[in-house]
C-alpha cells in the first residue's frame, strides 16, 4: 500500500476538506499510534460528542486514562487485552488489514455509548512501527442487536414446548422450515406451499367444527391484513386431533409475523402448544361461575345475560316460560330443606329431558325456573313442551304415603310483541304465570294485554304490603329487585320500603371494601355521616368490629348501656339503638346493613332481625351482579389494551401470559421483579418489586420453609445457568400459600452474561 505520509503531501487542500468529510461520515476519531517513539497524537476528533485525550501524549499514558476515565467498567478487561501489543501483532501478522473491537465509551451526555476501535497498520517511510486507531459510533446498531437476541430468546422460551413449530414465506407461499415428520404426518412433500400445510392440517388434525375458524385465522390474507394493522402476533385456540389416543384436546395456535430484512417479504413463525389442562380448568371454573351450584342449569346472572344477548340480535319470534312450583314452602316444612333441594334437582332433570337442546334452561332463585327458546317455527311448537312439563311433573316425585302431588304454575311470553327486553319479557311471563297460579295453579298461562290492570293490581298490593304491614312482606322483597333489576338504586327501593314497614329513622349500607356509603335512607331527610364508622371500627376491638372480622350480627337496645367510648360515638350521631347484619360477597364480609333509631331506645323484634338478614342476602346479590359487570368489562378494556401493544418484547410477554399462569421478569442488575398485572391482583406484591428476591422472603410472601431452595434458585441465575427450576410455596392475596412450579430462563447479551431472566410459574396446589 501507499505511504500515508507521502499520500497525505501529495493532498491539495480542497482533497483533504473533502477526505476529512468522508472520515467524519464514518468515523468520529482518528489516532495515529507511533510504538516505535511511544505516542500518539489525535489526528481527529468531533467536539462535543466524546470524551478524549490531551492530542498528545505517551501510549502509556494515554491507555491508562482512557481506561480509568472513557471506557465501561464491564469492558475494561476486554479492552486492555485488546490494545496489548502483543494482542496487535499477532493478529495482523497473520494477515488481517485489521483488527476491532465493540465496547462502550463515556461521552459528553454522561451516558455510557456503543462504539466500535478499529486498528489499521501504517507503512512509515523511516521504517518505524506504527497504526491508525479509527473510532465510529454503532450504538444504534448495538440496540438493534441486542433487541434481535433478546427476541429470538423470548422466541425460543415461548416455542420450548410446542408440538408443532415451523417457518414460512407467506409473500412466496413456501416453506422456510418445517421438521420432516410432520411432512410425513400431512403426506406431503418438501415443495408444498404455506396454504397446502395449513389445509392438510385442518383436515387432519382439526376438529370438524374448528376447521372454518382455522383456516380463516391462518389465510394468508387474514395474516396480510394483521401485519398491515400492526398486530405481529395472532392467536387462537382450537381442538385439535390426538393420534395415539384417538381423541380431541384443546390446542393454541400462535403466528408472529416478522418482515426479512434481506428480501422484505412477510414471513410467519408458526408454532402450536398443548394447552388442554388449561383449557379444561378455565371452562371448569367458567361453568361453576354460570351455573346454578344445586341444579346444574344457569344461574339468574348468566340466564339474563344470554336473554338479552339473543334479544339484542332477534330475527323472528323468541319464548320465554317462567315456571314456579305450586306449594314448595310446603315441601320444605313438611320434609326439610334438603328433600327440597332433592326435588329442585328432580325437576331440573325433567325441564332437561322435555326440552333439551330446544331452548336454554335457567334457575331464577328459590322455586322459580325459567326457559327461553330462540328458534321454533309455530307458537303450537313452544305450547305442546310447556303443556308436556305441566303434565309430566306429578310423576317427578313419588311422596310414598303422603298424599301429595307434585304441580307447577307457567306463564308464557312471546318477543318481540310481550317485551323486547329482559326486564319487559320477564314482567310479562311473570304476570302470565301470577295468573296460573291465581286460577288455581298446575296449569300454565299465556301472557295478553288485557293482564295489564292485573298488573297493576298485584303492584298496588305489593305497596300496600309494605306500608301497612301484611304478612307478605318479606316474602315480596325479593320481586323488588327481579322488577328493578340488580342494581345500586335498586338498594334506595329496598330500603325505603323496609323502612317504612317497620318505622325506623335510619338504614345505611355501609361499603368495608372502598370505604363509603352503597344506600342510605332516613326518615328526616338528615343522613347520619357513617364515613368515620370506619376508623370507629379501627380501633375498637369488641362489640361492631366483630361484623367485618367475625361476620357476627351486633344488636343494641340502648346505646347508654354501651362503654364509654362506644356510647360517645352513638350519642354523637343521635343514635339511641342500632341493628347491623353482616353483607357476604363472594364469601367475605364486604358490607354491612344498618338499621338505627334516633328516636328513642329500641328492643329489636325477631321479625325486624329476619328482614335485616333478608336485605342483607339482596344487597349481596346486588354486590356480586355489580362485580361480575365490572369483570367482564375490565376483561374487555384488558383485551383491547392488549390487542395495541406494539412493542416486541411486550408481544412476547402477552404469548406467554396466554399459554402459563403467571409471568414475570427479574432484572439481574437493579435486583427487581417487574410483575405482570395478574401476579399483583391475585398475590401480595407489588407491579415494581425492589431488592429481589429477599424482600419477598423478609416479607413472608415466599414461605419460610422454601425460602432456602428460592435463593439457591436465584443464585444460580446471577451465576449463568440458562434455566432454573424451583418448588416454593407463595402466600396469595388471601393469606393462603400455594404451591408453585417456578422456571427461570436467562436472557444473555451479546457477551454471553445475563442481563434478566423471565420467570414463569404454574400453581400445582394438590387442594387447588
Amino acid at each position: 500500500m501507499k505511504k500515508i505520509v507521502t499520500y497525505f503531501e501529495n493532498f491539495t487542500p480542497r482533497m483533504l476538506e473533502q477526505y476529512n468529510k468522508a472520515v467524519q461520515k464514518f468515523y468520529h476519531e482518528l489516532y495515529e499510534v507511533n510504538v516505535t517513539d511511544g505516542t500518539y497524537k489525535i489526528l481527529y476528533h468531533m467536539q462535543n460528542k466524546y470524551l478524549t485525550l490531551i492530542e498528545n501524549g505517551s501510549i502509556d499514558e494515554g491507555i491508562k486514562n482512557v481506561t480509568n476515565k472513557i471506557i465501561h467498567p464491564d469492558d475494561k478487561e476486554r479492552f486492555l487485552r485488546f490494545v496489548s501489543l502483543a494482542n496487535v501483532r499477532e493478529n495482523l501478522s497473520n494477515g488481517k488489514p485489521f483488527i476491532s473491537i465493540e465496547l462502550r465509551q463515556l461521552w459528553y451526555d454522561g451516558k455510557y455509548h456503543w462504539v466500535s476501535l478499529l486498528i489499521f497498520p501504517m507503512e512509515m517511510e523511516d521504517e518505524k512501527e506504527a497504526y491508525i486507531c479509527f473510532v465510529t459510533d454503532i450504538d444504534e446498531k448495538m440496540k438493534v442487536q441486542t433487541q434481535y437476541l433478546q427476541e429470538k430468546q423470548y422466541q425460543d422460551v415461548i416455542i420450548a414446548d410446542a408440538i408443532l413449530c415451523a417457518e414460512f414465506d407467506l409473500t412466496n407461499n413456501t416453506i422456510k422450515e418445517i421438521a420432516p415428520r410432520i411432512l410425513k404426518t400431512l403426506s406431503l412433500s418438501k415443495s408444498a406451499s404455506f396454504s397446502d400445510v395449513i389445509e392438510a392440517v385442518a383436515k387432519e388434525l382439526v376438529y370438524p367444527s374448528d376447521r372454518e375458524m382455522f383456516l380463516k385465522n391462518l389465510s394468508i390474507n387474514y395474516l396480510a391484513l394483521a401485519s398491515n394493522e400492526n398486530n405481529y402476533i395472532l392467536s387462537f385456540d382450537y381442538r385439535s386431533f390426538h393420534a395415539a389416543s384417538n381423541d380431541y384436546f384443546w390446542a393454541a395456535s400462535f403466528a408472529n409475523l416478522i418482515y426479512d430484512c434481506n428480501t422484505g417479504h412477510l414471513c410467519c413463525r408458526w408454532y402450536v402448544k398443548d394447552i388442554n389442562s388449561k383449557k379444561q380448568y378455565e371452562l371448569g371454573l367458567r361453568e361453576r361461575a354460570e351455573r346454578d351450584q344445586l341444579t346444574g342449569v344457569y344461574n339468574r346472572v348468566t340466564f339474563e345475560m344470554i336473554l338479552e344477548d339473543r334479544l339484542k340480535k332477534i330475527r323472528s319470534q323468541m319464548a320465554l316460560i317462567v315456571l314456579d312450583i305450586d306449594d314448595f314452602k310446603w315441601i320444605n316444612d313438611s320434609f326439610g330443606h334438603v328433600y327440597g333441594d332433592h326435588v329442585l334437582k328432580k325437576i331440573t332433570a325433567l325441564l332437561k329431558s322435555i326440552i333439551g337442546n330446544f331452548g336454554v334452561i335457567g334457575r331464577l332463585g328459590g322455586d322459580e325456573f325459567a326457559i327461553f327458546i330462540s328458534y321454533f317455527t309455530t307458537r303450537e311448537e313452544v305450547l305442546r313442551k310447556v303443556d308436556q312439563i305441566c303434565k309430566a311433573m306429578p310423576d317427578a316425585i313419588d311422596f310414598g304415603k303422603v298424599e301429595f302431588s307434585l304441580s307447577c304454575s307457567l306463564g308464557v311470553a312471546f318477543a318481540p310483541d310481550d317485551g323486547k327486553s329482559f326486564t319487559e319479557i320477564y314482567r310479562s311471563g311473570d304476570e302470565a304465570q301470577y295468573q296460573a297460579k291465581k286460577n288455581g295453579k298446575n296449569q300454565w298461562k299465556i301472557y295478553d294485554k288485557s293482564m295489564i290492570p292485573e298488573l297493576q293490581k298485584k303492584k298496588n298490593h305489593r305497596i300496600e304490603g309494605v306500608y301497612k304491614g301484611t304478612d307478605e312482606f318479606n316474602s315480596l322483597l325479593p320481586n323488588i329487585l327481579f322488577e328493578n333489576g340488580l342494581n345500586i338504586d335498586t338498594l334506595n327501593i329496598l330500603l325505603d320500603c323496609v323502612a317504612r314497614h317497620y318505622e325506623i329513622d335510619n338504614i345505611t349500607i355501609v361499603n368495608f371494601r372502598e370505604f363509603g356509603i352503597l344506600a342510605q335512607w332516613s326518615a328526616k331527610s338528615k343522613l347520619i355521616e357513617y364515613l368515620d364508622y370506619f376508623t370507629f371500627l379501627g380501633k375498637y376491638k369488641e362489640g361492631a368490629i366483630r361484623i367485618a372480622e367475625k361476620g357476627e350480627t351486633w344488636i343494641c337496645n340502648d346505646v347508654s348501656l354501651l362503654p364509654l367510648d362506644l356510647r360517645k360515638f352513638y350519642l354523637n350521631k343521635g343514635i339511641q339503638a342500632e341493628l347491623a347484619m353482616p353483607i357476604y360477597c363472594e364469601r367475605k364480609v364486604s358490607a354491612a346493613v344498618i338499621f338505627s333509631f334516633t328516636r328513642e331506645k329500641h328492643i329489636w323484634t325477631y321479625e325486624e332481625i329476619e328482614t335485616a338478614k333478608r336485605v342483607a342476602k339482596l344487597t349481596s346479590s346486588i354486590l356480586e351482579n355489580i362485580l361480575l359487570k365490572d369483570s367482564l368489562a375490565t376483561t374487555a378494556q384488558l383485551k383491547k389494551a392488549l390487542d395495541e401493544l406494539k412493542v416486541s418484547e411486550e408481544r412476547f410477554r402477552i404469548a406467554l401470559d396466554k399459554t402459563h399462569t403467571y409471568i414475570w421478569e427479574f432484572d439481574l442488575n437493579k435486583h427487581e421483579f417487574k410483575n405482570a398485572q395478574k401476579i399483583a391482583e391475585q398475590y401480595d406484591v407489588d407491579l415494581i418489586v425492589k431488592d429481589a428476591p429477599y424482600s419477598l422472603i423478609k416479607e413472608e410472601i415466599i414461605h419460610p420453609d422454601t425460602a432456602k431452595d428460592y435463593l439457591v434458585a436465584h443464585q444460580k441465575i446471577y451465576n449463568g445457568e440458562k434455566t432454573v427450576t424451583c418448588l416454593v410455596k407463595i402466600r396469595n392475596i388471601q393469606g393462603r400459600y400455594l404451591w408453585h412450579h417456578i422456571t427461570y430462563t436467562n436472557i444473555f447479551d451479546q457477551f454471553g452474561q445475563p442481563i434478566k431472566a423471565i420467570g414463569i410459574s404454574e400453581e400445582i396446589n394438590t387442594q387447588e
